[in-house]
């Protein structure tokens, strides 16, 4: 009978256990392959257009939001002038 003892581990803890059996060549074309994901080298930019169309309100003012916050920032800086 096959008895399996649960373990809680996240999967970063995982991948850092399995990378162990790994080989130094191994290991250095892991770590190239995350650093080139990482930093977006193989990855193609994101067309930004209309990403955010269903994070807002339909009803949402952004003009209004800019200016409130502008309006705050302007009032923060010329507290911090005086």
């Amino acid at each position: 009978m096959l008895s399996l003892s649960v373990t809680t581990m996240t999967v970063l803890e995982r991948i850092r256990q399995l990378s162990e059996t790994l080989s130094a060549e191994e290991k250095r074309n892991l770590a190239a392959y995350l650093s080139s994901n990482e930093t977006g080298l193989n990855r193609r930019p994101r067309d930004l257009c209309g990403i955010w169309k269903d994070g807002f309100p339909q009803d949402f003012d952004i003009d209004a939001a800019l200016l409130e916050i502008r309006g705050e920032w302007q009032r923060e800086a010329e507290e911090t002038m005086q």
